[in-house]
């Protein structure tokens, strides 16, 4: 596999990890290290590979998953085979996390339709942090922030702007296994506090609804789009620890309308749809929690 590029992103550390990425490069041209010379965090590496892609195409590689040898191949194919998708996405094992797969999941109709799609459910289908993605759909930065402090949920800007860029296609077979470790990066910052994972969305919520205002014209589309964001928010921060007991979460940015609000009459079936799946969700869950709705 000579047609490949392998940037290695590693962030400033006291073990020694650069030099061991560093001798690996020494013994394959491929293989190019970017050392940090302060912590940027796994948002400032991810944007620091993003800023160095001069391929067509690029996926997010973690150091603890695991690709099968035909992953580029299959997925690069499935682009090339659908020049209108920005992104192709395959089934993800789950190797000790809460699912056993993430089957993979094709986005099309509106950009409204495919950032509601992605904003309806906890996981989101299709696993697309973990796609094959056009690079000339990817802005070279404005996507992710530096910082250790910037947090897990700035995935969701990245992946909004897979979604604003185009379609996204889903390829069935499984090729790609995201190894959940319980002293890994997501399992700690899930037992974060609330007040952490609400700085992390203020932070990330500034980054996107620019994005969604610019690339969402129609103003019921963009309101459906607003309401959805806001509340997968909710959702997360009414779980974190030492949340606000029997109180309404309050919005993270003055854009996102509540769920409670009346929802548009001229979305689309298929927006509206999905629009009236998370506002039952919202209401039930803060049914659940005490919290008038």
């Amino acid at each position: 596999m000579q047609d490949i590029r392998i940037l290695v992103s590693v962030d400033l550390s006291e073990d020694n990890t650069l030099e061991v990425c560093q001798a690996a490069a020494a013994q394959d041209s491929r293989i190019d290290v970017v050392a940090a010379t302060e912590r940027l965090g796994w948002g400032g590496n991810s944007a620091a590979l993003i800023g160095r892609v001069d391929t067509p195409y690029f996926f997010f590689y973690y150091h603890d998953d695991i690709v099968l040898p035909q992953y580029c191949e299959r997925m690069v194919a499935a682009l090339e085979a659908n020049p209108q998708a920005a992104s192709a996405n395959c089934s993800v094992a789950m190797l000790l996390g809460d699912h056993d797969i993430v089957p993979a999941h094709s986005y099309s109709g509106t950009i409204a339709e495919r950032l509601v799609t992605a904003y309806q459910f906890p996981q989101i289908p299709g696993a697309p942090l973990r796609s094959m993605t056009r690079t000339d759909i990817m802005p070279k930065d404005g996507v992710f922030q530096t910082g250790p402090d910037a947090g897990l949920w700035q995935a969701y800007s990245f992946v909004s702007t897979l979604l604003i860029g185009g379609e996204a296609v889903g390829v069935p077979d499984q090729l790609y296994t995201r190894w959940i470790r319980k002293a890994g990066y997501v399992k700690g910052w899930g037992t974060s506090e609330y007040a952490t994972h609400r700085a992390t969305w203020e932070r990330t919520a500034a980054m996107m609804v620019p994005k969604i205002l610019q690339a969402v014209p129609d103003k019921d589309e963009r309101q459906a789009v607003l309401m959805a964001l806001g509340a997968r928010i909710e959702d997360v921060l009414i779980h974190a620890a030492n949340a606000p007991k029997h109180q309404r979460i309050p919005p993270v940015h003055d854009a996102f309308p509540d769920v409670s609000d009346d929802l548009p009459t001229t979305l689309s079936p298929a927006l509206s749809e999905r629009m009236e799946h998370i506002r039952a969700h919202t209401l039930q869950l803060r049914c659940d929690k005490g919290i008038d709705a």
